[in-house]
């Protein structure tokens, strides 16, 4: 059970991250009319897997937002950073039962 409200999540997002458009709906790669500015806190890990025989390294770009804001995400739906104008296509949504979803992003493209 969560003990904080939608403002209260509003307002750790709004200290921490930064705006970003969503765009629901399979519509990569373009932008839905039904777009909405929401807040993110975006993350891009550095990951690197090595094996006997190569090694694999990559980014690996990820949001945290609130789950009123992506009810509708779907894999294929559009965060676009404010601050770099770059698309990000959603590959995996991930809603954690606390009001917050992480999604897991491909691109920028």
């Amino acid at each position: 059970m969560t003990v904080e409200t939608d403002a209260d999540r509003l307002s750790l997002l709004s200290d921490h991250g930064e705006p970003a458009t969503f765009s629901p709906g399979n519509v990569w790669p373009n932008r839905s009319s039904a777009a909405a500015t929401i807040t993110i806190i975006f993350d891009s890990d550095y990951v690197e897997l090595d094996t006997e025989r190569s090694s694999i390294n990559s980014n690996n770009p990820l949001c945290q937002c609130r789950t009123i804001d992506v009810v509708d995400a779907v894999r294929g739906s559009v965060i676009t950073r404010t601050s770099t104008a770059k698309d990000y296509k959603i590959v995996n949504v991930e809603p954690d039962g606390t009001g917050f979803t992480l999604l897991e992003l491909e691109g920028p493209r």
